[in-house]
């Protein structure tokens, strides 16, 4: 009958284009809304909504959407070339769904406008508990303290998911919700 899917994602991914030495852990799933299929999704290129999907549900992908994520990893796993994914990557930067700082392998996406990460309320204690991403959140944001996109993610915390953005200013102080412009992709043409 083979492995449970969650052993044949996990066996798969060791046999992709990831190197051993950064092959991230697998989830178990990644939360898409349906809201992503908006008038502006609808008119993007096939390319622009294959690398979409891919940068909402790949193995490298973080929860709250910003993550390291190579050009290389995007192209051999999607198929596609890595000189259309750049192209994908601008389309998908002058729609605004995703921005990709091409220097430091950065990706932000804008999940947590659909997808926040938020405390709740204990059912057992009725105090407030917090959300079971927030750490990992917080560990990511730490290894991505040099992103230029660090500043936008900040502020799209700020506006739709202000427990991350409590627990982001109490341990990194110095940030700010700035908006910073990402710069353009290099393209090779």
């Amino acid at each position: 009958m083979g492995a449970p899917p969650s052993h044949q994602a996990a066996k798969l991914l060791h046999t992709s284009s990831y190197p051993a030495a950064v092959t991230p852990m697998p989830a178990r799933f990644h939360s898409v809304s349906p809201m992503v299929w908006d008038r502006t999704f609808r008119r993007l290129s096939k390319d622009a909504k294959l690398v979409a999907l891919y940068a909402w549900t790949a193995p490298a992908r973080s929860s709250e959407g910003l993550s390291r994520l190579p050009i290389t990893y995007i192209a051999g796993d999607t198929a596609i070339p890595q000189e259309e994914v750049l192209i994908a990557l601008e389309e998908l930067q002058t729609a605004g769904i995703i921005d990709y700082d091409e220097e430091t392998e950065t990706l932000l996406d804008r999940t947590l406008k659909w997808n926040p990460i938020k405390n709740g309320i204990s059912k057992k204690t009725g105090e407030v508990a917090p959300d079971k991403r927030l750490e990992g959140a917080l560990r990511q944001i730490g290894s991505l303290i040099d992103s230029p996109l660090l500043p936008s993610f900040v502020k799209i915390a700020f506006e739709f998911s202000p427990d991350l953005a409590g627990a982001i200013f109490e341990k990194y102080p110095h940030l700010e919700p700035l908006e910073a412009p990402p710069k353009p992709l290099r393209r090779t043409d």
